[in-house]
């Protein structure tokens, strides 16, 4: 097993959610070794392995990408918004 593809497998919602109701419903609830043991996690041959991690990295990318267009558009606006106001604020922050 990959150990990036067994991380996206444990982090994954299925798996949370399983863990989710798994855990107690006391002050301070949580899950033990032995129940975590119980979980199944999907186990595909290494081909299809690193075929989902490489999607996954892909999609992080991608993520990552439009965080950074987010940003640069905010810092756009920003400046748009005080050459209208004709502040004396700097653009580019």
């Amino acid at each position: 097993m990959l150990p990036k593809y067994l991380l996206e497998a444990v982090r994954s919602d299925s798996t949370v959610n399983k863990m989710v109701y798994m855990m107690g419903k006391g002050a301070y609830p949580s899950i033990n070794q032995k129940d975590v043991s119980v979980v199944r996690i999907p186990l595909p041959n290494l081909d299809m392995q690193r075929a989902i991690v490489a999607q996954i990295k892909e999609e992080q990318r991608l993520v990552n990408a439009n965080k950074e267009l987010v940003k640069l558009f905010e810092a756009k606006v920003k400046a748009t918004i005080n050459r209208v106001w004709g502040t004396a604020e700097d653009e580019t922050t």
